[in-house]
């Protein structure tokens, strides 16, 4: 099969910020729906669960909720944590399977380092990880056998999203965004500079406890770990991905 013309947007909402990648233009429309529709349903439904938006530890699983608040409440629970931290993760995967549905052959939603790749061409991304010299080299060659795929960071230093660590990089991948997002959050939370190859070493064993992740890589200082099967990596330039 030879290379899919590709066309970007991007699309910000509040604290939302997309960056979207198709084959298919005319299904951004459909994606921005897509997205404010579930920002909507989140909104709503932590007018009547104020704690949703402030736990910190898991919350079991609302059957009454919509598909997308019980998809963050899962993946809380399989990775020891709120389901807040599945939020970036989620309304990317929320984007690339509106993508799908149109029958896109390239799938691909960004928002604030948290990724969701579904389709059938190949894609090269850079590790969101700030201003760590050795994260900022690395790159995931990310084949059409990967996918579904997201790809998901943490960081006590990069982001605005909650991190008890601090970590360069927390890196976490699996089938699923909303998991690999709430898992990346749960495993950099034990990562620290003041012992950061000790802790590098708990945040994988951590990684490897939460069930469904695929791979994960961890960074902090001078020091990374890697387990489990992670995509092919390449050295990445500034202008990339």
């Amino acid at each position: 099969m030879g290379e899919i013309k590709t066309f970007t947007t991007e699309f910000h909402w509040e604290q939302t910020h997309l960056k979207l990648q198709s084959d298919n233009p005319d299904v951004f429309d459909s994606v921005k729906s897509a997205v404010l529709h579930s920002r909507s349903l989140l909104e709503q439904y932590i007018l009547t669960h104020p704690t949703f938006v402030t736990s910190l530890e898991p919350i079991e699983v609302d059957l009454n909720a919509p598909a997308f608040i019980r998809n963050m409440m899962s993946a809380g629970i399989k990775a020891g944590v709120g389901p807040m931290a599945a939020v970036a993760g989620g309304l990317a995967e929320i984007s690339t399977t509106a993508m799908m549905i149109k029958g896109c052959k390239l799938a691909l939603a960004e928002n604030g380092g948290d990724i969701s790749i579904k389709g059938k061409q190949m894609v090269i991304i850079g590790a969101s990880s700030g201003e760590n010299p050795i994260a900022k080299k690395i790159g995931f060659k990310i084949k059409p056998k990967d996918m579904p795929i997201g790809v998901c960071t943490s960081a006590g230093r990069v982001g605005h999203s909650i991190s008890l660590g601090d970590a360069d990089a927390v890196i976490v991948f699996s089938s699923s965004a909303f998991l690999s997002d709430a898992a990346a959050t749960s495993i950099a939370n034990v990562v620290n500079r003041t012992d950061p190859e000790g802790s590098i070493q708990k945040a994988l064993e951590r990684a490897e406890s939460i069930e469904g992740i695929t791979g994960c890589m961890a960074i902090c200082g001078g020091f990374i770990g890697i387990c489990g099967r992670t995509p092919e990596m390449v050295q990445v330039l500034d202008s990339d991905v």
